[in-house]
Formats: C-alpha cells, structure tokens, sequence
C-alpha cells in the first residue's frame, strides 16, 4: 500500500510531503456538520434546510461533500473514522466523488438529537471488513451517539476498531464519563474474548489527552494488557491542536492503541493532518482550522477541526 501524506510530528512543526510504502494509515476527521438539506422527522436538523438558518442548499452540500472528499483523498488513509455524519445518504454522495472511488462505508443510524453519527471509510483495494455494529453507552443516557465497532483485516492482520465522538465538554460530566468508561469497557471486553486483539480506539473525545476524565485509559490500576497508549500525549505537551476555541488549542482528536498493535506504530509517533488550505491564512482566527462557513476569496472552508493519523507497519 501505498499513501501520499502531508503531516505534523514532534520534530517537525511544518507540513511536509512523503510516501511511505507497504504501510497502513489510520486516520480520523470530525467533519463538522456534513448534513444533507432534507429535514428528518424527530431529529433537531432543521437548521441544515433550505429554509433554515445556515440556507442549506443543494449548492452549499454539494461543495461540502467535494470539500471533505478533497481532504480524505489527501490523508491517502486505508481507514478513517468520521464523526458529524448524519445518514447513509451523505456517506453514499461521498463515496460517489471520483477522488473516493476506492472507498466504501460502514454506518449505523444515530440517536443523536441532532442525528449526527460516526462511520469509517476504508478503502476497498486494503482492508476486508469482517463484522460491524453499534455499541450504546452504559447507563441511561438516550441521546447519545454510539460508539461504532468494526472488526476488519488488512494484510494478514485483524483489529479491531472503535469509532466515537464523545459528549461535548459542556454536557452532564455523568454523561462524558458514561461514554469514556463504555469504551474502555468494550475495550476490554474484546481483549478478555481474545487476547491476541488488535484494539484501536478512534475519534473527537472532546477532552485533551492529559485530561482526567480520559485518565481511566491509562489507569495503573489495570494490568498493563488493559491500558490503553495514547501517542497524542506528546503533541500535546508540544502545544498542538486540532480544534481551537476561544484562541486555546484542543487535542481532541485522538487514536489509542492497546499493548498488541502499539509495536506496529511506525516511530512511536502520532500525526496531525494540516495543509495550507485547512488553515485560516490572515485576520483574527490566522492558522485556525478553516470552517466551511469562512468563505475566504469565493471559497469555502472544511471543517473546525483537522484530521489525525497513525502509520502502522502491518
């Protein structure tokens, strides 16, 4: 395999090109708000219509939809998990632009007020898809979205991946913790099934890696075969980001490994995706991820976070 990649690292603080061959790339985007204009019955989507508040168009979908295929063919990844997809429909229109031919889907319908998901793209020349389903969070929170596991092989080499996007941080800390420890615990529970798991978790956890709320991952109370590497750590230390709010950067955007495929990540490193034209270029909101709402000389943007990934030598 083959993946033309633009990326960031402790090392190097500019993006720069590179192939890397016969190796894996898993990568995560949390596209913000890839909606399409049709207003779905008992869902609060309203404002992504024609008559809403954003005058969500077939015109605005359409340059969303190639925007977000234009970004995902970049990353070159063989996965990547998405967070704010709302149905089948946008996943099919993004899978139907030419720069994404190779790609196909797994995703399962959200109970997001909002109708908001997470899915993985993989590309179909890579990776065989082996099972797939939808895990709800403990407890008694309805509105939630799930945490996507799919079990997939590439090469000769099986993992298992789940896909999440995380209560946002000013939601009920009961509920933020609820999605936190349901992760670890199907975590987990794939690793006492099979202790030769490859456990990938993905996704916007809407927390930064030191923070507290994700220490259970990593917690010295479990054996080291039940802790989970979060490479991103270091970025963060190093004061980089992936989304920006209020000129404070987040790393919200992570991917952690358990003790099975950590010796597989290539340099022990963790990537974040940036390119110039993810990057607001002048004025007050200067080197922020360029949202799709910022039209800047007739164009629009992406999304309000930037993509991750990690190269594994499979």
């Amino acid at each position: 395999m083959f993946a033309r990649l633009l990326f960031i690292c402790l090392a190097i603080p500019l993006s720069i090109g590179a192939t890397y061959p016969s190796q894996t790339v898993i990568g995560f985007y949390n596209v913000e708000n890839l909606f399409d204009t049709i207003k779905e019955p008992g869902k609060q989507d309203g404002d992504y219509t024609p008559r809403g508040k954003n005058k969500w168009n077939s015109g605005k979908y359409l340059k969303k939809i190639n925007n977000i295929s234009y970004v995902i063919s970049h990353i070159s990844g063989d996965i990547i998990g998405l967070a704010e997809v709302e149905n089948h429909s946008v996943l099919e229109d993004l899978i139907s632009t030419p720069l994404l031919k190779d790609y196909d889907y797994v995703h399962f319908p959200s109970h997001d007020r909002r109708g908001i998901g997470t899915a993985l793209l993989y590309n179909v020349r890579n990776v065989d898809i082996l099972e797939a389903a939808p895990l709800a969070y403990k407890g008694k929170n309805k509105n939630q979205r799930h945490i996507l596991h799919v079990k997939c092989r590439i090469e000769e080499t099986v993992l298992d991946l789940l896909v999440c996007h995380f209560p946002s941080v000013g939601s009920n800390i009961n509920q933020r913790e609820a999605a936190v420890n349901s992760a670890k615990y199907y975590a987990d529970s794939i690793y006492v099934s099979d202790n030769t798991s490859n456990i990938i978790i993905m996704g916007d956890l809407n927390a930064n890696p030191s923070d507290k709320i994700l220490g259970t991952f990593y917690s010295a109370k479990f054996s080291p075969e039940l802790r989970y590497y979060n490479p991103y750590k270091k970025l963060y230390r190093f004061g980089f980001g992936t989304y920006n709010y209020r000129d404070k950067w987040n790393l919200y955007d992570q991917i952690l490994l358990n003790h099975n495929i950590l010796p597989k990540l290539k340099n022990s490193k963790a990537h974040i995706f940036i390119r110039d034209f993810l990057v607001v270029p002048t004025g007050k909101y200067k080197n922020h991820p360029l949202r799709f709402e910022n039209v800047i000389d007739g164009r629009y943007g992406y999304s309000d976070h930037f993509p991750v990934y990690i190269i594994l030598d499979l």
